[in-house]
């Protein structure tokens, strides 16, 4: 019976290790853009939020070389959000106006603007 209790002991302990060796590799964050479309009154503000590493892979892919911090790498990732997103319903698109890049903490933020009155349904 002392035996039973140690091999149960011994397999609670290995389960418990094997859970805890899981723990870091499950920690690892996704890639992920997230989009947040507002109202402000008079047209809609877009605002596309980025995690810095993802944004410096993304001015890499695109050709750059600088520093994320850099300008044309800030234009390069802006041009890289106003290629890829879109408003609409499939066949056509609304017209988003860029106006920029900036960097906030570990993230990267895309700014645009879609100049329309109220729509009665969102497209």
């Amino acid at each position: 019976m002392a035996a039973d209790a140690l091999r149960a002991a011994a397999g609670t302990t290995l389960l418990a290790a094997l859970l805890l060796c899981a723990l870091p590799a499950a920690a690892h964050r996704g890639h992920a853009v997230w989009t947040d479309i507002a109202w402000n009154g008079e047209y809609f503000e877009v605002t596309h939020r980025m995690h810095l590493a993802d944004a410096i892979s993304v001015n890499r892919f695109a050709g750059g070389s600088e520093p994320i911090e850099d300008l044309r790498s800030l234009a390069r990732v802006a041009v890289y959000v106003e290629e890829r997103f879109r408003i609409g319903d499939g066949d056509s698109a609304v017209a988003l106006q860029t106006l920029g890049a900036e960097i906030e903490d570990d993230f990267l933020f895309v700014y645009q603007e879609w100049h329309s009155t109220l729509p009665a349904a969102f497209p």
